[in-house]
């Protein structure tokens, strides 16, 4: 079966794809760009950074560091606030918080490898919390190479932890998706329990799932998953 590829002007748009944000005084909302390989411009990846320094963060100096991290991301200084994240957990480093958070910061700084680093150091500190898992694993698919056995893995360990969580399927099928060897009708079934438990009906989740439809060749749900992105907001 012939695979559906990117159009060149469809890959150039995911090259320059920048991050948008939302920020307010007390917290930034990231969404990182999907990979390559998938062409929805779009992002499926909300990541909220908090200015306020987590409970465990009590000592002042590295509260300061925290909010000046946070002021970091804030302006898209991402080495610098790699650096006062950093300070933080040379003060107290058993903060999953702050480790996920430099992890963020070195994603969008281009640190894959020191990002997924971070992310499996805040996941050893809170194995419970499957938003971090479902950050290891976009930081996985999207790594150079990709790791599709990493992003499975973790995205079927955050849907243990919380199945009622639309994103574990949605991140799961992208990962299924990776070339060379992608696994269609895995992703369609994770799209399928994806869309069927989000409640907020999200077009880019309709764009994916007609992609994948593509892909297996069925062309009449394709175009029917293409209709029900237009009649959805977002």
């Amino acid at each position: 079966m012939k695979r559906i590829t990117l159009t060149a002007a469809c890959a150039m748009a995911l090259l320059i794809l920048m991050s948008s944000s939302c920020a307010s005084d007390d917290t930034i909302t990231l969404t990182p760009p999907p990979p390559q390989h998938v062409p929805i411009t779009t992002s499926f990846q909300f990541i909220t950074i908090g200015k306020q320094p987590p409970p465990e963060i009590y000592r002042p100096q590295a509260k300061r560091y925290y909010r000046e991290a946070f002021r970091r991301m804030r302006d898209a200084d991402w080495f610098y606030a790699v650096s006062s994240y950093s300070e933080v957990l040379h003060i107290n480093f058993r903060s999953a918080t702050t480790q996920e958070a430099r992890g963020t910061a070195n994603l969008y700084n281009g640190d894959r490898q020191d990002a997924i680093r971070d992310y499996t150091s805040a996941i050893n500190l809170a194995p419970d919390n499957p938003s971090f898992l479902l950050r290891r694993a976009y930081a996985a698919y999207t790594a150079d190479p990709p790791d599709k056995q990493t992003a499975v893995s973790d995205t079927t360990q955050a849907i243990e932890l919380d199945p009622t969580n639309h994103m574990g399927y949605n991140q799961r099928a992208i990962a299924y998706t990776l070339p060379p060897n992608p696994d269609w009708p895995a992703a369609l079934a994770d799209m399928d329990q994806s869309i069927s438990l989000n409640t907020q009906h999200d077009s880019q989740a309709y764009m994916l799932r007609a992609w994948i439809h593509e892909n297996l060749g069925d062309h009449q749900a394709a175009q029917a998953d293409r209709e029900a992105a237009r009649t959805t907001t977002k």
